[in-house]
């Protein structure tokens, strides 16, 4: 299990699984749960707040432009959580196998910039890209069935030359330069090719595992020791990519208890803080 790939799980099944409808029956159904708190449920762009916990759910295959999860419109509403001085606390919910890389650093880039206590909450899968922006959370606690990590980059290039040769096809590509058809399906997949195409996801990669582990303190070289691997439960946990196992409940509750003291002036000590909300939660 430990070394299941989760992007192998068709993303496009996801993203039309779970829509904008399924986000805000989500955001819902945590409303209906948690009536111990007594608080009415308050509609933002793309979150819910109750009480100064502001809840945004990462649901499905993120993609830019793309439905929902989309990479643009949730740094937008990070924008909106930033302004709303009614939020005091965000719990980010992930349910997601990853996305397209684009508007992923950007998205990731909101959340830390955010300058509000945010904890990450992986329910049953953060992986990839959704990683990513987990990892740019303050805090990150997962259920114990929750496949987290994969950390890596994945592309496709795709040589169909011996099937346009079978169809009588040839195509030339007419470019200034000799990258310009790198990927074109028409043209050989040549050992320079590859070269090439691996060194733009070797450029991402380094970009992950340096916010991955400038966020979570964890060395390059452990995350790269990984091998995009993901870890389930308190697997999760020992290689440093959660902070604890617990349930939704509990971490609604202690997102709950930050926001009722939380200080705009003493953002990091309220931060540094979720450690003894987190013992006081059991976790």
């Amino acid at each position: 299990m430990k070394n299941s790939a989760p992007m192998l799980i068709h993303p496009h099944y996801l993203a039309h699984k779970r829509g904008r409808d399924a986000m805000k029956a989500t955001l819902e159904t945590i409303s209906a749960r948690a009536p111990r708190h007594m608080q009415e449920a308050v509609y933002g762009d793309g979150y819910m707040r109750m009480g100064g916990v502001a809840i945004m759910p990462v649901f499905g295959a993120m993609m830019k432009g793309g439905g929902y999860p989309d990479q643009s419109e949730m740094r937008g509403a990070m924008k909106a959580l930033k302004a709303d001085v009614d939020v005091k606390c965000v719990l980010k919910i992930f349910d997601s196998p990853g996305g397209s890389v684009a508007g992923t650093a950007d998205y990731a880039e909101a959340i830390s910039s955010l300058g509000k206590p945010t904890i990450a909450y992986c329910e049953d899968m953060c992986a990839s890209a959704a990683y990513w922006g987990a990892s740019c959370c303050d805090k990150i606690y997962a259920n114990s069935t929750a496949f987290v990590g994969s950390i890596g980059v994945i592309s496709w290039l795709t040589d169909a030359t011996k099937y346009y040769e079978d169809a009588g096809i040839k195509e030339i590509p007419i470019t200034t330069g000799k990258f310009k058809a790198a990927g074109d399906p028409s043209q050989p997949a040549t050992e320079e090719t590859i070269e090439y195409m691996q060194s733009k996801i070797d450029a991402i990669y380094e970009q992950f595992v340096s916010t991955v582990a400038k966020r979570r303190g964890i060395s390059k070289a452990k995350i790269k020791e990984m091998n995009a691997a993901v870890f389930v439960g308190e697997d999760a946990v020992s290689n440093g990519l959660v902070d604890g196992i617990c349930s939704l409940d509990d971490c609604f509750d202690m997102a709950a208890k930050i926001a009722n003291r939380w200080n705009p002036s003493k953002t990091k000590a309220m931060i540094e803080s979720l450690e003894i909300e987190a013992a006081l939660c059991g976790m």
